[in-house]
């Protein structure tokens, strides 16, 4: 379903005016065990209007295609479309419930950075055209900042970044520099490091679990300063 609805999206006239990110989008793109529901979009320029035509533009196709579709579109902060499919679950026999609901959200949040996105080809799922992504680079580079910058300290933050050194990802320090301050890997490396002494990592794996499949990649985040002080100097 979410391949569907990037579908959709990337064969709208809006196209160009998003760049896919974020944990989905590792997943889809470059096979991360990691699963991750919400579909997140860097913003070049759609507007309010353009958003809320989004959501028409998706809940009609979706209904071509023979599904049930509610749609809730919110513009208030970041802009975000709720997408709620009933019944599909029970068709395919996943859920005796008839009235439960799959819940996909788009959400589109104005870019920290000035970059260029890659072009590349989403084949998968019958799915095939081109999207429009956020480069390796900037994705670790986010993944940085986010990880000791939300709210509440999350594992798949740090799951995520050692997947992305894993792929050959290697940061942007235009992002880093300008966003914390951290010009090089030496100065990265010691970021990491004292941000991240006080954390238990073994509890931030249990966040990891649901979305894991093999349990022992949860070891990505557990043994996060491991990694950090083996590859990162």
């Amino acid at each position: 379903m979410q391949c569907k609805i990037l579908y959709i999206i990337f064969e709208s006239k809006y196209a160009n005016k998003l760049s896919f990110l974020g944990g989905t989008a590792l997943r889809i793109l470059y096979n991360n065990t990691r699963f991750s529901e919400d579909l997140d979009f860097d913003s070049f320029g759609i507007d309010l209007d353009e958003f809320t035509n989004l959501g028409k533009i998706i809940k009609e196709n979706l209904e071509r295609e023979g599904l049930k579709v509610e749609i809730e579109v919110k513009t208030k902060n970041n802009l975000r479309i709720k997408i709620r499919i009933p019944e599909l679950l029970f068709d395919l026999n996943i859920s005796p419930l008839l009235n439960q609901k799959i819940l996909i959200q788009v959400d589109v949040a104005p870019k920290m950075f000035d970059y260029v996105p890659d072009e590349v080809i989403l084949n998968k799922f019958e799915v095939f055209t081109k999207i429009y992504t956020t480069p390796k680079d900037i994705l670790l580079s986010q993944k940085i900042y986010t990880a000791f910058n939300r709210k509440r300290i999350m594992g798949r933050d740090f799951f995520d970044i050692v997947f992305l050194y894993g792929i050959g990802a290697t940061p942007n320090f235009d992002f880093l520099n300008k966003e914390l301050g951290i010009k090089n890997n030496k100065e990265l490396r010691r970021y990491l490091l004292d941000k991240s002494k006080e954390i238990d990592f073994n509890l931030l794996a249990k966040d990891i679990e649901p979305l894991i499949l093999n349990e022992k990649d949860k070891n990505r985040v557990v043994l996060f300063r491991q990694f950090v002080e083996d590859n990162i100097s």
